[in-house]
């Protein structure tokens, strides 16, 4: 039973980790990334609403997107999403 619980923590510290993580990158994807980039990471499921717990105000995609891509089609994908 105690084997299962240590497993079951771990799981769940190594979750959180990977979910920040993919949050993290995709934070730094929208300011470059061409909308199909946009697109596929959507595809894969990252939260489109989240938001950057490491900024100052707590930014999310969007904003990122509308501050540093100069692509407008990037911040459509973002919207449609």
């Amino acid at each position: 039973m105690k084997r299962r619980i240590i497993v079951a923590v771990v799981l769940a510290v190594f979750l959180s980790a990977s979910v920040y993580a993919q949050m993290t990158n995709f934070f730094e994807l929208v300011k470059t990334a061409t909308p199909q980039e946009v697109q596929a990471a959507i595809g894969q499921g990252v939260d489109v609403n989240a938001q950057d717990e490491q900024a100052e105000h707590g930014e999310n995609a969007l904003m990122y997107a509308a501050e540093y891509n100069p692509n407008p089609e990037v911040f459509a994908t973002l919207l449609k999403s």
